[in-house]
């Protein structure tokens, strides 16, 4: 799967810094860091686009197991460390969620499966102010945008 950059990736902390960002908030929130979830960690912390399951697994030293990076994954998306996407493809992945970061979504072609990544919602005011006429308040939001390429398009 091909992934474009969004335009602020140059603004984008380093693996490093986000990898000691996602340990802080483990520490914080008292998980305990095994040497699996450091590696897991350190994986999505290098990633350029949201990686599935079975795409951390391949990355990971020998010696770790398939249901650990499962296991591990719900377990870090419960806790608030990761964002995960479904594009419609049965797949799930996840990219670290740090709050520093700018806020970004994805656009995936249904032709090749190529991902796009795109700054921001210009709609999360009208949104927000939308909940708060009903009594909600926003926690978080999702957009899955489906589309075709230009290459697809042709």
């Amino acid at each position: 799967m091909h992934v474009k950059s969004c335009k602020h990736d140059a603004h984008k902390p380093s693996a490093g810094l986000r990898l000691e960002w996602a340990l802080g908030q483990f520490r914080a929130l008292r998980l305990r860091i095994t040497n699996p979830r450091k590696e897991i960690l350190a994986v999505l912390a290098k990633a350029a686009k949201p990686l599935s399951s079975e795409e951390v697994f391949s990355e990971l030293k020998k010696g770790n197991d398939l249901v650990t990076v499962y296991r591990s994954l719900a377990t870090m998306e419960e806790a608030g460390l990761l964002r995960r996407y479904e594009f419609g493809d049965g797949v799930r992945r996840y990219e670290l969620s740090q709050e520093q970061e700018h806020h970004h979504h994805y656009i995936r072609c249904r032709g090749c499966g190529s991902l796009e990544a795109f700054d921001g919602c210009d709609f999360e005011d009208t949104l927000a102010r939308a909940l708060a006429k009903t009594g909600y308040e926003m926690i978080r939001h999702t957009l899955d945008v489906q589309a075709l390429c230009r290459a697809c398009q042709a």
